[in-house]
């Protein structure tokens, strides 16, 4: 912060602190503290169409870290764990979530956000519990926008390109060496609205 004040011409002679929010913290209700710049952060669904289209990585681990800084403040149990840093208790949040849903520890184990630890294991049915259930939600259609097309944007682009007339994919990739799934919704020309979940282990490409 201090290299890049002073990068661009702006003196400062005091010192630097680091508060976390919302942590309490007495310096920041200081009558004389003043404000000297903002940065708002884009509505959750502009970051989460981001993550989905462009399989980003590092957004999926900080709105892991973002739920968890929440759970931690929100009282609701650290799932019989001992947690330490942020990660963890987003991790407690996300399991507390699937187990709410139905989807049981033998189903889905993570041990980050970002799906790319070999720690991470699901099943394509606690895939396709969670995605029935997502389409229940009052929000369902926000989480479907964000979704790749296929054969139109994002990361299957370029996939899925010759589907009959009226059927279309919105589906999530996900990609380790040896390791392909796709995961998401097939909504026929009838207009039937169904989840599925492929995943290949140890799997060459042709």
């Amino acid at each position: 912060m201090l290299d890049a004040l002073a990068a661009t011409g702006i003196a400062f002679d005091g010192h630097l602190r680091v508060l976390r929010w919302p942590r309490t913290d007495p310096a920041l209700d200081d009558p004389h503290t003043v404000r000297i710049a903002t940065l708002a952060s884009p509505p959750l669904a502009q970051l989460v169409r981001h993550m989905l289209k462009h399989s980003d990585n590092l957004y999926a681990q900080t709105l892991l870290l973002q739920a968890g800084l929440r759970w931690q403040h929100s009282g609701r149990g650290s799932c019989g764990w001992v947690l330490h840093w942020t990660e963890q208790w987003g991790l407690c949040a996300l399991r507390t979530l699937l187990g709410e849903i139905g989807i049981d520890r033998e189903q889905a184990h993570f041990s980050e956000g970002s799906g790319l630890s070999r720690q991470d294991m699901v099943s394509p049915r606690a895939t396709t519990t969670l995605l029935a259930w997502i389409a229940r939600q009052p929000w369902a259609t926000t989480l479907n926008d964000a979704l790749p097309s296929a054969g139109n944007d994002g990361t299957l682009t370029w996939r899925l390109r010759n589907l009959p007339d009226g059927d279309r994919v919105e589906a999530k990739t996900g990609t380790l060496a040896h390791m392909y799934t796709l995961s998401g919704y097939l909504v026929t020309g009838a207009g039937r609205r169904l989840a599925f979940s492929v995943m290949l282990n140890n799997y060459q490409r042709p």
